[in-house]
């Protein structure tokens, strides 16, 4: 039995309604704030078993890693349909990580980009040791598709492009005229559990771009607070969705703040926890308890993503159960040859695959 809504504090209220269908946020605050889910245009990865490629590799994603993952999961009788090509893949520098030197944790996040255009890895150069590479992303993306069949293929992107934005001093970088800042944390999220990429873009900073020129680069726009920043990149990210993709294809899995969730209109699907963490124990049932819980207020407004996770794993049958009844989208993240076929042949058995 629900227990009387007068016993609850308001913004319980708010939640437990909304999430019981009690209550409409629309029509109840007078304002349009968001959409709910139905009115969504659904992206068909919810009906396709997937890949990631960010436990399998991290940065050191490459073509072939790719071909060699997608093959073993095809091989085992589990082919995934689409395909996350995660961070590793754009074209970026970092003056914080000099090559050689001893890793320094948060330094990755000072990395910028220095063109919108993929890196040497994904297309063809001078260089002999890289004659192998594709001759674009693009020919690559168009090659893995007919190879395997996949029907989707996602690129994963910071909202400024990279971590540390966009390097000032990059050729490509000057018709947006980026000028370095360095945010600071509201005493709200200080006062908070302390996030390491936070932290580390408020020490080295973002390249912004002019918002003269923002037009010219997913239409962002600098202007205002923190909302009011959220409210113009997620906007201009949808627009420039609609504008490319025949699908509403776009998943936001940065995207659990208020300020983004009351600012997306079409977006369907959103991350409902952090990230998944294979190499860390404790987190396991924590990831399933966060992302459940959240998915109770998430899914009126968006289909909630639970993240991927490795079927090779001691948690891997109670990530797999979890997502079976969850209702979202089910994607793993094994290295290629390294995986659990009963557990992903009885999930793909599940779905009506795209």
């Amino acid at each position: 039995m629900i227990p009387k809504p007068a016993a609850w504090p308001p913004n319980i209220q708010f939640v437990v309604l909304t999430a019981y269908g009690l209550l409409d946020p629309i029509r109840d605050t007078g304002e349009a704030s968001w959409n709910l889910f139905t009115s969504r245009d659904q992206t068909g990865i919810l009906d396709c078993f997937g890949w990631c490629t960010w436990d399998a590799f991290y940065h050191k994603v490459n073509p072939q890693g790719i071909r060699d993952g997608l093959k073993s999961l095809s091989d085992g009788g589990a082919p995934a349909k689409f395909l996350i090509i995660d961070d590793g893949w754009q074209d970026t520098t970092n003056e914080f990580q000099k090559e050689g030197e001893p890793f320094t944790e948060g330094s990755q996040f000072g990395a910028r980009l220095v063109s919108i255009k993929e890196n040497n890895k994904f297309q063809e150069t001078a260089k002999k040791d890289l004659s192998g590479a594709p001759s674009s992303l693009k020919d690559f993306v168009a090659d893995i598709k007919s190879t395997f069949g996949l029907r989707f293929v996602y690129v994963w992107h910071a909202l400024l492009g990279y971590w540390g934005g966009f390097h000032p001093d990059a050729p490509e970088a000057r018709k947006y005229n980026p000028k370095l800042k360095f945010p600071l944390q509201s005493p709200g999220n200080l006062e908070n559990m302390r996030d390491i990429s936070m932290d580390c873009m408020e020490k080295y900073g973002i390249g912004a771009i002019d918002p003269a020129k923002a037009s010219e680069f997913k239409d962002i726009l600098y202007s205002g607070g923190r909302v009011s920043l959220t409210r113009h990149f997620q906007q201009a990210l949808e627009e420039s969705i609609a504008r490319n993709f025949h699908d509403n294809s776009i998943i936001c899995c940065m995207g659990l703040s208020t300020d983004t969730l009351y600012n997306t209109r079409s977006s369907a699907i959103t991350r409902a926890s952090d990230d998944y963490y294979p190499t860390i124990p404790t987190t396991q049932s924590l990831h399933i308890a966060a992302v459940a819980f959240n998915s109770i207020f998430l899914g009126e407004v968006v289909v909630p993503d639970w993240d991927m996770f490795s079927s090779l794993h001691n948690a891997a049958e109670f990530h797999a159960v979890a997502r079976a009844v969850g209702g979202c989208g089910v994607y793993v993240s094994d290295k290629p040859g390294q995986h659990d076929f009963e557990y992903l042949g009885d999930l793909f058995s599940l779905m009506d695959q795209c």
